[in-house]
């Protein structure tokens, strides 16, 4: 599999965009590209799936297995949480996952993003890996 590096200067330059802001993005409005946006193709990989830093993708990755895998499952099929293979993940998108791990749900997730437990970047961070994942 074909690792991608790409800071944020370039992933801005690729969109388009410009690489100079009137005033820095909020934690919102950060822009994280996807493949298809880039013109690049990845065997298993969606074109519509984010393009994440190695680091970034370790990051996620090690807070999954600390704080999510105890109900997800090791291998993300489900345990007393829901499962979150990328099949799944990529149905329910962006805005969805960024909502339950930010929230949370009455029904036992925890709202990590709310309770400071996790920050923007971080709870961002998790929904890119939950879509990008190796099954």
């Amino acid at each position: 599999m074909k690792r991608l590096r790409i800071n944020h200067a370039l992933k801005l330059a690729l969109l388009g965009l410009p690489l100079a802001f009137s005033a820095p993005p909020t934690q919102a409005e950060t822009i994280i590209p996807t493949l298809g946006q880039i013109n690049q193709e990845i065997d298993g990989m969606a074109a519509d799936d984010p393009v994440m830093t190695a680091d970034e993708y370790t990051a996620a990755s090690k807070i999954f297995f600390e704080r999510c895998a105890g109900c997800h499952g090791v291998l993300r099929k489900g345990a007393t949480g829901k499962p979150l293979t990328t099949d799944i993940t990529r149905d329910l998108g962006f805005e969805y996952m960024h909502h339950m791990i930010t929230f949370g749900s009455p029904v036992g997730m925890p709202n990590w993003g709310t309770s400071g437990d996790l920050s923007e970047d971080q709870v961002r961070g998790g929904r890119c890996w939950c879509r990008t994942a190796r099954r």
